[in-house]
């Protein structure tokens, strides 16, 4: 049992937990949303679209810029 805990912590080092807060009354909406998502993952695979989406954007400016 021990080197479970031991293997928690060392993950827990490892890990950044961002919080979002949503208004209830305003964004009940996206509460109801994201209560039927693994919040985690989409928002991770939002966040890399969006670098994807940059990258994209970068190499178009670049290749226009020449």
């Amino acid at each position: 049992m021990d080197s479970i805990k031991k293997a928690q912590e060392k993950y827990a080092l490892k890990r950044v937990v961002k919080t979002v807060s949503f208004n209830s009354e305003k964004e009940l909406d996206l509460i109801k949303f994201s209560e039927n998502l693994d919040f985690s993952n989409w928002v991770k695979s939002k966040i890399r679209g969006d670098m994807e989406s940059e990258k994209f954007k970068k190499k178009a400016k670049k290749n226009i810029d020449k």
